[in-house]
């Protein structure tokens, strides 16, 4: 590479090489974007998968709490009446 050494460029250290600008993917204008309906089916994609996340989040956080409860108004029940 003749002439385009990071002097060259003002950049002493290099860092153009280690950290090059983002490349952007799809340009607004470009003919070829993406059209509204395959931003919606990568939208229902997308909200498919982090609602399972969610939902399983969501499960581990609060059915302990509530199978612990049941257990409890059980086990008090089941004391109570015997």
């Amino acid at each position: 590479m003749q002439g385009s050494s990071p002097a060259d460029a003002g950049d002493l250290l290099g860092l153009h090489q280690l950290f090059p600008p983002p490349v952007v993917a799809v340009p607004v204008n470009d003919p070829a974007a993406l059209s509204a309906e395959q931003i919606d089916i990568i939208a229902d994609r997308v909200l498919q998968k982090l609602s399972a996340r969610v939902v399983e989040t969501v499960a581990w956080d609060v059915v302990p709490d509530i199978a612990v409860k049941i257990l409890r108004e059980e086990l008090k029940r089941t004391t109570h009446e015997g």
